[in-house]
């Protein structure tokens, strides 16, 4: 009767694989979370701005001044 051993060579590669798979796809998953969270902002901010410039107002961009 065989003793089990530890898991072969092509089992070791197959998890490494599998591995850098999953790494891959949580950075992949992660940039397209901080892309999305940051388009959200920006088109936020254009409503703002939008709103503001539709409601007749002037002062809706601020104006920087350097002193």
């Amino acid at each position: 009767m065989p003793k089990p051993t530890g898991p072969t060579r092509e089992e070791k590669d197959a998890q490494a694989r599998r591995d850098t798979v999953n790494l891959l796809a949580v950075i992949v998953c992660l940039v397209i979370l901080i892309a999305g969270f940051w388009l959200v902002n920006r088109l936020w901010e254009m409503k703002k701005l939008q709103d503001c410039i539709f409601a007749g107002r002037r002062d809706c961009a601020p104006i920087e001044t350097t002193r």
